[in-house]
């Protein structure tokens, strides 16, 4: 994302093929230089089963 997407989630959104419930958040976190970073989301998979479905780092779509 390039900061300049508006966009919204809904209880059919799906990360990766995975569905998510309809909330996301962006967590302080900085890179290697201590400057903050804002390409990191943190979102809450709909059904725990599914995290096997993902991966740390992993690049996937997001279907809002």
């Amino acid at each position: 994302m390039d900061g300049n997407v508006d966009f919204s989630l809904t209880e059919e959104s799906t990360f990766g093929g995975v569905p998510i419930k309809p909330f996301i958040s962006q967590p302080r976190t900085t890179d290697k230089n201590g400057n903050p970073t804002f390409d990191v989301f943190a979102f809450h998979v709909k059904n725990k089963s599914d995290l096997a479905l993902l991966k740390v780092g992993q690049l996937a779509e997001l279907i809002p």
